[in-house]
């Protein structure tokens, strides 16, 4: 008789067991293939086949406007133009501040005389028709300590928070004048290079804000001297030609920096050609002389010229371009200078209806910023050199080249 070996256990495995093994051999095939990092060596890693999906190179084509994440170095849209001149501070010398720029006109009823002074601030708030805060660092006596004036209009056109900054003669005396970087006497025209440099860095202040900057450059006053200038305070042609290029050299390494380039626009205007600022026609025979008498200062229409050309400038910084609610021609900017003037600098920008306040003869800066010394009111009247026929909608204005007043 045959029969079966004593081992019923090995012939009838226990199956509990066995799926218990099972199971654990499962378990940590399943815990090993969830928690092992691929090895970028072994051929049959994909990550190591297609690094560009697990981490695009860095020069990658550049994102459209639908795209999630943009590269940070892309600039911000640029803003609109009123948005660039919500806030304008203006900084520089004589030119800024208005030094001997005056209107003559007559009261509303033709009863009087009224005699305005004006300085660009006057003639920005006047070309345009939305309110807007304008802020004026400029000073007559810039020439008397360029290294000391200069920075402390910077300081303060920083603590104002501009949007936009408009400074066409912020540089004339980083280049004219008679001291060095050290305040000593000139001794060779090498020195006014280093004085444009000191210039430039206190600019450089304003241009990291990344708002619009407008800076004039170097023209040639030679005219003036023995007028207003000394001949040792002006600068020699070829040296107006290094400073120029060197600030030419300059702002073309900073995109928010555009120059006004007095250096020819100046001559043109006074030549008598015809020009074209901000899309309109503009000659000496329609608007009139540009220079005082002193052939430094802008005259009345000159400060419209310069700032019609400097917000031109600016307004290449926005999105939207030349901006309809700024008007600079002579029929629409007077009579709301002149209405803006006989209600008092803090009033809107709107001209106001006919029949408003009665007009008050005013001095020559109604106001003036802080730490600034205005011109003195004009001690005299002068009779007009030309007169212009009235705008339909405003009384006839006048302006005095020949008058030039004396620093104080």
């Amino acid at each position: 008789m045959i029969t079966a070996p004593h081992s019923t256990p090995a012939v009838r495995p226990n199956h509990r067991a066995l799926g218990a093994a099972l199971a654990c051999l499962l378990g940590m095939s399943i815990c090993v293939q969830a928690s092992a990092a691929p090895w970028a060596g072994d051929p049959t890693n994909d990550a190591a086949k297609a690094p560009a999906v697990a981490a695009p190179p860095a020069p990658a084509a550049p994102a459209t406007s639908g795209d999630a994440a943009a590269p940070p170095a892309v600039a911000p849209a640029a803003p609109t133009t009123l948005e660039t001149f919500r806030r304008v501070g203006l900084i520089g010398a004589s030119a800024t501040a208005g030094f001997g720029v005056r209107l003559d006109t007559t009261t509303p009823d033709g009863s009087a005389k009224e005699v305005h002074a004006a300085d660009l601030g006057d003639v920005l708030r006047a070309a345009c028709s939305e309110p807007i805060v304008i802020s004026r660092f400029g000073s007559i006596y810039f020439y008397d300590d360029p290294l000391g004036t200069g920075p402390r209009e910077i300081d303060r056109v920083l603590r104002f928070g501009p949007t936009c900054v408009i400074g066409v003669d912020f540089l004339f005396w980083y280049g004219y004048g008679f001291r060095n970087i050290r305040g000593e006497p000139m001794r060779d025209e090498s020195e006014r290079l280093e004085l444009l440099e000191e210039g430039l860095r206190q600019l450089d202040r304003v241009v990291q804000l990344g708002v619009p900057v407008v800076v004039g450059d170097f023209p040639d006053m030679s005219d003036s001297i023995g007028r207003i200038l000394q001949a040792a305070q002006v600068p020699a042609k070829p040296t107006l030609v290094r400073l120029n290029a060197r600030l030419a050299e300059w702002a073309a390494t900073r995109s928010n920096v555009r120059v006004l380039h007095l250096s020819s626009l100046v001559p043109r205007l006074e030549s008598g050609e015809s020009l074209i600022i901000r899309g309109a026609p503009w000659s000496r025979e329609q608007y009139g002389t540009t220079l005082q008498r002193d052939r430094l200062h802008p005259t009345f229409m000159g400060c419209v010229a310069l700032m019609a050309s400097a917000c031109e400038l600016a307004e290449t910084c926005t999105s939207d371009g030349v901006c309809g609610k700024f008007s600079f021609d002579r029929e629409t900017l007077i009579p709301r200078f002149l209405e803006a003037k006989r209600r008092g600098r803090g009033a809107s920008n709107t001209p106001v209806p006919d029949g408003g306040a009665p007009a008050a003869r005013e001095s020559a800066h109604d106001t003036a910023p802080v730490g600034t010394t205005p011109p003195q009111a004009p001690a005299r009247e002068a009779a007009p050199v030309s007169t212009t026929p009235p705008p339909s909608t405003a009384p006839a204005a006048t302006e005095d080249p020949s008058f030039v007043p004396q620093r104080g």
